[in-house]
């Protein structure tokens, strides 16, 4: 998917084993997806790879305590 809204609508209709999530997308933040997939019964149990450029510490901490399994 291209933006968060597509990716989102790709995870309910087709769900996948696993998610590879950047932080930075055009239309929400990585992390508010993942929030909100993490919240979602029908989601919550699919793993989340934060898969981007941002190094800072306290992102990969934000990103791991929303529910992410790693942040590479």
């Amino acid at each position: 998917a291209t933006d968060a809204q597509s990716g989102m609508d790709m995870v309910h209709s087709q769900p996948p084993d696993v998610i590879l999530l950047d932080v930075d997308m055009p239309d929400r933040d990585g992390f508010e997806v993942c929030r909100t997939l993490k919240s979602d019964p029908a989601t919550l149990h699919i793993p989340i790879i934060f898969l981007t450029g941002e190094t800072s510490t306290e992102l990969k901490i934000r990103g791991l305590e929303l529910g992410a399994i790693d942040y590479i």
